[in-house]
């Protein structure tokens, strides 16, 4: 779609926060624009729709969105759906939107999404990286990848600590290897909802600091059994009394090399790339002059405590679906 003498950067601005028109066309000699590169479909005044413009939009929808479009009377619609969409653009502009630094702001922030994208990103790809490297790196660090014990264990969870010693007993009672039987106590006494819809199994327990779906009690109780089947309790939460059975353990130990690899991978190529982006940053600042001015800088007062400060109107990805080309009306 051409716009007619446009400052091309408002209207890319505009275009790339709605996500379909492109930037203006260069102009030729004379101030006057190229010839369309396909056949026109509409004129709006100065500008034109082509048969390519149409068809570019029809391919960004799905397959079997596209099909809807294949009578005729459902490819004219569509097209009074850029149509329409046209005319509210250049609406936008003549009244001045363009320059909304709103706008602006997120225009720069795709610039420089896409110059990452195509010029810095591509030489960076995890893949790449020579597998010595990488295992290199696993033995340099691997004590620092100890993963601790992990206990999988079973709960009942009632109110009183009467019916707590109750089911205590009573679990007591199991064999050591009888973990359907311990299931049969959470369902006829477990007071937790949610403990019996998954048999009273808590899942992977580590000593501390990763286990937020079960109290740290809990937790202390379930590391101080011994053995798979042995049972303790009861240990008073804040949800009430708590009586457990240890299922498994596993030691202390560090991951294979196999398992750590994509991690590591991962890693090092994230090292590289924000080494890269350092230098590259570098590079353009010893290109250009720029000057700070920390003494101007000092005027800026950081407000910790109020919220933050609205948009002057809605943010520009909002827009009503009846708006966006080819929607209708």
């Amino acid at each position: 779609m051409r716009r007619s003498l446009l400052p091309s950067l408002p209207t890319c601005v505009l275009s790339a926060a709605v996500l379909w028109a492109g930037c203006d066309s260069p102009k030729q000699e004379g101030g006057t624009l190229p010839a369309p590169a396909s056949d026109v479909v509409a004129r709006l005044g100065k500008n034109v729709i082509t048969v390519d413009d149409v068809q570019e939009q029809l391919n960004r929808r799905e397959a079997f969105v596209r099909t809807r479009y294949s009578a005729p009377e459902k490819k004219k619609e569509f097209l009074d759906g850029l149509v329409r969409f046209e005319l509210l653009a250049d609406e936008a502009l003549r009244k001045g939107y363009q320059n909304d630094p709103d706008l602006i702001r997120m225009y720069k922030q795709w610039l420089v999404a896409r110059l990452v994208q195509k010029n810095f990103d591509p030489q960076f790809d995890s893949k790449a990286i020579p597998v010595d490297e990488v295992r290199s790196n696993y033995e340099a660090h691997k004590q620092e990848m100890m993963r601790p014990e992990q206990r999988r264990a079973v709960e009942v969870v009632v109110k009183t600590e009467v019916i707590a010693n109750k089911v205590l007993v009573l679990a007591r009672k199991l064999a050591k290897e009888d973990n359907n039987g311990f299931v049969d106590l959470v369902k006829g006494y477990s007071e937790d909802p949610l403990a019996i819809r998954r048999n009273g199994e808590l899942g992977v327990l580590v000593p501390s600091g990763a286990n937020s779906h079960v109290q740290q009690p809990v937790v202390d109780a379930i590391f101080a059994l011994v053995a798979p089947g042995d049972v303790g309790g009861p240990i008073k939460a804040n949800d009430g009394f708590h009586i457990v059975r240890l299922l498994s353990k596993e030691p202390p130990a560090i991951p294979s090399f196999e398992e750590m690899e994509p991690q590591i991978r991962e890693r090092l190529n994230k090292e590289r790339r924000d080494k890269g982006m350092s230098e590259w940053v570098a590079r353009l600042k010893a290109d250009v002059k720029v000057e700070v001015f920390e003494n101007v800088l000092e005027k800026v007062k950081v407000d910790t405590t109020s919220p933050p400060k609205p948009f002057d109107r809605a943010p520009v990805f909002q827009i009503a679906p009846e708006l966006i080309p080819g929607n209708a009306p």
